[in-house]
């Protein structure tokens, strides 16, 4: 956390810009897995008092971004083997069922096809600048784009939950490994989508899933 330099918050004492400004340093790869968040230095920095502080790095933990360890303090989490395991077995649920219902309701939705196509060509293009976070950032927005296709709010809702876990094992990542096969997969996810193909949709998104989760480990 040394090479760290928080800039200075607009509104004093306001939390949420505390949160947002923390959240965005783990996200994006800037506050690194192990790394200690110390309340002090961060109100110091920011210029705020340790309450917005203390309540941001609450809520980082019920997001499962941090992890508070009594008499020792509070740290960005590291995720295991296990974590990977058992955040992906969730994400391949909902996101199958996703996928179903999003094209059942295509006609809600007539927009979807050409929004994944440009988040996939977005994705190509930050890939020759060999921007990782940006990446990741559309990856994300990929499969968030699915899922709100749904119009189910409690699936969407479950997804968001985890949204966060999600891109910190893509920065944990941090290299993809394989673009071209990410893309190749996305591509095939939009053909089933766009033929209505509901059991070769679930199919591929699943498979895409777990052969980005076999890669963190290779």
């Amino acid at each position: 956390m040394e090479n760290i330099k928080f800039e200075t918050i607009s509104y004093r004492g306001l939390w949420s810009n505390v949160l947002s400004s923390l959240r965005i340093y783990i996200l994006n790869g800037g506050l690194k897995p192990g790394d200690q968040l110390i309340e002090s230095l961060i109100a110091n920095q920011m210029q705020v008092s340790r309450g917005p502080v203390r309540d941001a790095l609450k809520q980082l933990e019920n997001e499962g971004l941090v992890v508070n360890i009594p008499r020792k303090g509070t740290f960005v989490r590291k995720l295991n083997k296990e974590d990977f395991k058992q955040i992906y077995e969730l994400r391949a649920y909902l996101e199958s069922l996703a996928v179903k219902l999003a094209i059942e309701k295509m006609g809600e939705n007539p927009e979807l096809i050409s929004s994944l196509k440009t988040i996939v060509k977005q994705m190509g293009e930050f890939t020759k600048e060999d921007d990782i976070a940006q990446l990741a950032d559309l990856d994300i927005q990929f499969h968030r784009t699915i899922c709100e296709s749904s119009r189910n709010q409690y699936l969407i809702e479950a997804w968001m939950r985890i949204q966060s876990l999600i891109r910190l094992c893509l920065i944990t990542d941090l290299n993809y490994k394989n673009y071209l096969e990410t893309e190749q997969d996305h591509n095939m996810i939009i053909d089933a989508i766009s033929g209505k193909d509901i059991n070769l949709g679930e199919q591929r998104i699943r498979s895409h899933i777990a052969s980005s989760s076999t890669l963190m480990f290779c």
